[in-house]
């Protein structure tokens, strides 16, 4: 159930091992504010079962969020290819659906909200 909007909501479950304790992190497979699917959710799609990563929390204006780090301390991100890719599949070869351009502004704030 959402919090704030007191919906039932569909989550995924994690499961994490920390110095050999289990804790769990439950997230909303939809992001609230975009109905898309939820930045956390995508990010662990890209890591194998199994796989040692690093959540760390950080700080982006008056919100929070997790940022998933592989062993080796590096991001855990979508590529170019993937985010290029991505912005095809909802604009049409990088227009909107009115057939103008998208800025380079509009599509940072388009991934900024997945």
């Amino acid at each position: 159930m959402d919090r704030e909007t007191q919906k039932v909501i569909e989550i995924v479950k994690y499961t994490f091992e920390e110095d050999g304790e289990l804790k769990e992190y439950r997230v909303p497979v939809k992001a609230r504010e975009t109905g898309e699917l939820h930045y956390l959710v995508q990010r662990m799609s890209m890591v194998p079962e199994g796989a040692e990563v690093i959540l760390e929390m950080k700080k982006r204006g008056p919100k929070n969020y997790i940022e998933v780090l592989d062993a080796s301390g590096s991001p855990i991100e979508p590529s170019d290819e993937e985010v290029d890719d991505e912005m095809e599949d909802h604009t049409g070869e990088g227009d909107d659906p009115a057939g103008e351009e998208i800025t380079d502004e509009q599509a940072q704030d388009a991934l900024d909200k997945m």
